[in-house]
């Protein structure tokens, strides 16, 4: 199919470069399809399926996936931002160097997902990411971005699970705040990572050691030893 052509919306349809803005795909069946460069802006998503959903490039600002089904999809390089994905499921899913600032995650499920190179915070302007008990078991968030330059812009991870994850080369805070308020952190892998102790918040935190945070640090508690 020509980029831009239309498509079918079904399970693994072809939908290169194609703009879905503001559609109702909520309850679709669309696992499997192939959405990659496509502009969804907008776009209602809620309790899709979309287990290997393909988005590669595609733009779903302002879109809603809550309660989408969407294991093992892609989205690489995807521009997600101001939208919500809220008790989604997004396990075995790849993200590697999507945008994905000003929206919300709460409740979602990223076991085993591949988060390397997300970018959480803008250039410039206020922005909250939010993650707030979500679950990202053996995920990886290798070189990613998840706070910085000013104080307006918070990525927060409370009460989320990050058992064995994976945090090497990646930036805390530099500038703004990263906060994982009574996260999990067990076993997670912090000892490479970039972590500004002024704007990272682990209060009420388990730390990589198994022990609990120290007035909201985890300083001289990142060793995995035992794990």
């Amino acid at each position: 199919m020509e980029p831009g052509a239309t498509c079918a919306l079904r399970p693994g349809g072809v939908c290169l470069g194609v703009d879905l803005g503001g559609m109702w795909l909520a309850g679709m069946n669309l696992a499997g399809a192939n959405f990659s460069s496509s502009q969804i802006l907008n776009g209602v998503l809620d309790d899709a399926k979309l287990t290997g959903t393909i988005f590669y490039r595609a733009n779903l600002r302002g879109s809603s996936l809550d309660g989408a089904a969407a294991a093992n999809s892609v989205f690489v390089q995807a521009t997600m931002i101001y939208m919500s994905a809220q008790g989604s499921v997004f396990d075995g899913a790849n993200f590697t160097g999507a945008t994905v600032y000003q929206s919300n995650f709460t409740g979602a499920s990223f076991v085993g997902a591949n988060l390397s190179e997300i970018s959480a915070t803008p250039a410039d302007g206020d922005a909250q990411t939010f993650f707030d008990g979500a679950d990202f078991t053996n995920a990886s968030f290798r070189n990613a971005k998840l706070a910085g330059a000013s104080f307006s812009r918070e990525v927060r991870f409370r009460g989320a699970t990050f058992v064995n994850a994976d945090f090497t080369g990646a930036i805390f805070g530099s500038g703004g705040y990263t906060r994982f308020v009574d996260a999990d952190l067990t076993c997670a892998i912090l000892e490479e990572s970039q972590i500004d102790d002024e704007s990272v918040d682990f209060t009420g935190a388990i730390c990589p050691d198994g022990t609990l945070a120290v007035a909201g640090s985890c300083s001289g508690k990142l060793s995995r030893s035992g794990c």
